[in-house]
C-alpha cells in the first residue's frame, strides 16, 4: 500500500489546517506559519485506488488493513530519520511528566516537555533500526485525535532535555513535512516540500 498523491490539495489543506487547529502549540504555531500551498499531498491507499477529489479525510471508505497503514507510516519515518540531521515530532496531548505509569514507559527518554504539553523527539539516527511494529509502538505514543506529526531537519541540541518558544519556532521553520490522521486514524495525511527534500519513500 502505496503512498499516492492526493489530487484535491484544496481540499487536503484544509483538513489538515482544521487537525492542527485543534492541537498543541507547536501545531498551531505550524497552522499559522506554514504556506501549505508550497507543497504536495500524499496519503496511503490501498494498491490501484487513486486519492481522487471525491476522497474524504474524515471517513474511512474502503477496506485495507489496518496495520499496512501504519507499518506505511513507520517506515516513513524510519527511512527520514536515517539520514543525519533529521527528526520528528510527535505531540501528545494526553499525558504529562507527572503521570504515574510515564516512568516505566521504554521511549520516556525521547520525551520533551513545553510548559505542560509533552512531545516525543524521534532523531535519533538508532531509532531508524527498530522493526516496523516497534516503530508503530512509538508513533501511538503521539496523541490521536488529532495526531500531528513534525518531520524537520537540522534538530534540537540532544543535550535539552525541555522545550522552549525558539525551540518551537525553529522546529517550524525547518519542517519539510507534516503528518495528520485521516481515515481511522491509523491512516496518515502528509504534506511534503519536495524542493527541500526528497520524499523518503518516492
Amino acid at each position: 500500500m502505496p503512498f499516492v498523491d492526493v489530487i484535491d490539495a484544496q481540499g487536503a489543506a484544509e483538513y489538515v489546517k482544521d487537525q492542527l487547529s485543534g492541537g498543541t502549540t507547536l501545531a498551531n504555531l505550524a497552522v499559522r506559519s506554514i504556506d501549505l500551498s508550497r507543497g504536495r499531498y500524499r496519503v496511503a491507499m490501498p494498491d490501484g485506488m487513486p486519492a481522487d477529489q471525491g476522497l474524504d479525510f474524515r471517513w474511512e471508505t474502503f477496506n485495507c488493513k489496518q496495520t499496512d497503514r501504519e507499518f506505511d507510516f513507520a517506515r516513513l519515518i524510519k527511512s527520514f530519520i536515517s539520514a543525519e540531521g533529521c527528526g520528528v515530532i510527535l505531540q501528545n496531548m494526553n499525558m504529562s511528566m507527572s503521570d504515574p505509569y510515564f516512568a516505566e514507559l521504554p521511549y520516556r527518554n525521547l520525551a520533551m516537555p513545553y510548559a505542560e504539553e509533552i512531545y516525543w523527539n524521534v532523531e535519533d539516527a538508532k531509532l531508524a533500526n527498530l522493526s516496523d511494529d516497534e516503530m508503530g509502538d512509538l508513533i501511538n505514543y503521539g496523541s490521536f485525535w488529532p495526531f500531528s506529526a513534525f518531520f524537520y531537519i537540522d534538530g534540537i541540541s540532544p543535550t535539552k532535555n525541555e522545550l522552549n518558544d525558539a525551540d518551537l519556532q525553529s522546529i517550524v521553520n525547518r519542517l519539510v513535512g507534516l503528518a495528520v490522521g485521516a481515515f481511522d486514524d491509523r491512516s496518515y495525511l502528509v504534506w511534503w516540500r519536495d524542493d527541500l527534500r526528497p520524499f523518503p519513500l518516492g
